[in-house]
């Protein structure tokens, strides 16, 4: 199956040491029959020339300009959005009561334990 055909793999960045360097590479994993095995996509260098030249960096800030998402967890967390609105969506959202209005079966760990049970 070719790589880029349906259905698309994950791909990931995989550092792989060889003859005392250590290398960059694309890959994504198939399985074959029981067994998963990495394939490579693309060999991009040894590791420490790519950071040394500034290549790595070049080439994740080229690839992220296509990622929507990061785009916009980078702006919030830079602080350049605003909430359009806000929604509290906690499991228990209860009214403003104070526990002198909550029956009093409901207080004691017996009645918690027996509600769990169902």
């Amino acid at each position: 199956m070719d790589v880029w055909s349906p259905p698309f793999r994950a791909m990931f960045f995989r550092v792989k040491p060889a003859k005392g360097y250590r290398y960059l590479q694309i890959a994504h994993s198939v399985r074959r029959g029981k067994t998963v095995r990495q394939e490579i996509i693309a060999a991009l260098g040894r590791l420490n020339v790519l950071q040394a030249s500034g290549q790595l960096e070049s080439l994740m800030r080229g690839g992220l300009r296509y990622c929507e998402k990061i785009k916009v967890m980078d702006a919030h967390a830079a602080g350049q959005t605003e909430p359009v609105s806000m929604q509290d969506f906690s499991p228990l959202r209860l009214p403003q009561a104070s526990l002198a209005e909550v029956p009093s079966p409901l207080l004691s760990g017996k009645q918690l334990r027996q509600s769990r049970k169902m």
